[in-house]
Formats: structure tokens, sequence, C-alpha cells
């Protein structure tokens, strides 16, 4: 489950509080590192959720628009738009400039999750790489290292590198491994071909940047043990 911002907010400010009780105290349960890691990755997902959230909003409020607009030429109402002057044909109107802004905003939507995905997986990587002094990002490497520090990893981790790996280097190595771990990611018509563009093949939805964001979240030290 991610935090608003408001509740990580709240939880901001009751961090020294926490760290002052577990240093004088003895309160075992809390760990500060953990909670550093969470919050971390809580706030991309926080980011992720009210960047999209906008487009989203563009994206209906343009709709709505558009079905209004149409409705109105249907009923007589006056055509927005620009023709030549001279022969005649169109150069723009309304309903194409509607259209156009929506297919836009989808398109907008579909970098933001792919940005995010990234962002994710290589928080992991770099957060890991520092709590377990780790001279490289190799991922086989890092995982060895933190199960050893005693880190849970989650399942759904590999399938994760493997999506970042894929988004990087858009060649058939990291997209055929992708596609084995992972295919719900690909769009529903797609068929694998030599040489393809595996990044344009890739379609992410709010519920495969959930289980990221969780996968990453389960795969670092905890605020609580």
């Amino acid at each position: 489950m991610h935090l608003s911002l408001r509740a990580l907010c709240v939880r901001s400010s009751f961090r020294y509080l926490f760290v002052w009780r577990t240093r004088y105290h003895g309160t075992a349960t809390f760990q500060p590192l953990g909670y550093v890691y969470e919050s971390g990755i809580d706030t991309l997902r926080d980011s992720y959720l009210t960047a999209s959230d906008t487009l989203q909003k563009r994206i209906e409020e343009t709709t709505k628009a558009l079905a209004g607009y149409q409705a109105d030429q249907e009923n007589g109402g006056e055509w927005i738009g620009e023709r030549d002057p001279e022969e005649g044909y169109v150069i723009w109107d309304q309903e194409k400039v509607f259209e156009f802004e929506i297919e836009a905003a989808n398109e907008a939507v579909g970098e933001l999750r792919k940005a995010f995905a990234l962002a994710a997986y290589h928080y992991w990587e770099r957060k890991l790489r520092t709590y377990c002094k780790q001279p490289s990002g190799n991922h086989d490497d890092l995982v060895k290292a933190a199960v050893k520090e005693g880190y849970l990893i989650s399942p759904n981790l590999d399938r994760v590198r493997r999506l970042a790996n894929t988004l990087k280097h858009n060649n058939d190595s990291a997209g055929t491994k992708l596609l084995a771990v992972w295919p719900q990611v690909f769009w529903s018509l797609f068929k694998q071909r030599p040489n393809m563009d595996w990044y344009y093949a890739i379609v992410l939805s709010n519920d495969h940047l959930e289980e990221i964001f969780d996968a990453v979240r389960d795969s670092g030290p905890q605020t609580k043990l």
C-alpha cells in the first residue's frame, strides 16, 4: 500500500522522535536505515501517482471537450478551424486538435510509466550498492550481498531488473529474457520478431507500476523487523 504525500509528511515529522527512541530507549523494532530506504521509494511512488493523475485528468477533460464539440457540430454549431483560401481543403479543425491532444497525453502517460519503472529499479540498485558496500552494480552480486546483510528480496525483483534492462538496451537479448519472465507487460497483439523495437512493444499499466514499487520496497532494509 503506497503512502500519500500528506502521509509521508506526517510520518517525516516523527522521524527524529523515532530515531531518539531507538537510540535512547532501545526500541529495536525501528530501523532508521529501513525508514530511509522505504521513504525514498514511497516518495517515488507518490511522485508517479501525482504526475499520472495530472495527465489522466487532462485526458478526461479533453475527451469531454471533444464529445461536447462533436455534439455541438451535430446540432449545427459553429465549425472551428481553418481552410486553404484557394483550394478549400481543411488545414486544421478543433476536432483534430482535441484528438491530437488526447493522443499526445496518452503517449506521455506511457513514457511516464517507463521512466518511473527505470527510476525505481535504479533506486534499488544505487541504495543496495551503498548499503552493502559493493564496488559494482551487478544485479546478482547485489542480491547475494543483500541476503548476506539479512535483507529480504522480493521474488518479483528479477523481472523488474529484466524490464529495466529492456527499456535501457532495447535489444533482443534483454527483450527475450523479459518476455520469458513477464509477458504481461507487452501489448496484447505482441509477436516477437528479430531486431524489433522492444521498448515500443512494452505497455505498462498502473498495476504494473504498483508491482514494481512493491518489489523494490520489499527488497531492502525494512523500517520494522
